[in-house]
């Protein structure tokens, strides 16, 4: 079991990470970190900048997700 624990400045940080984006440099990507471990919340965008994918996850276990059209409007949600 591989654990990542995030620091910034030599403290464990509380926040969003970008992980990729787009070619025209919109977040295609972000993972929410609290106090150093993935606690929360992870979402996916579109080129346009609109959400299309979010999921609520503790470590490696995700118990929320919701899906999106290109659009944004909630096309599935369910909870593990």
């Amino acid at each position: 079991m591989l654990i990542v624990v995030l620091l910034c400045n030599g403290q464990l940080y509380t926040g969003y990470v970008v992980y990729s984006k787009h070619p025209k440099s919109t977040i295609k990507s972000e993972i929410e970190y609290k106090s150093g471990s993935h606690i929360g919340w992870e979402n996916e965008y579109n080129q346009a900048g609109i959400l299309i994918y979010s999921c609520y996850s503790v470590g490696e276990t995700t118990q929320e997700v919701y899906k999106f059209d290109d659009h944004g409007n909630l096309i599935d949600h369910y909870k593990l």
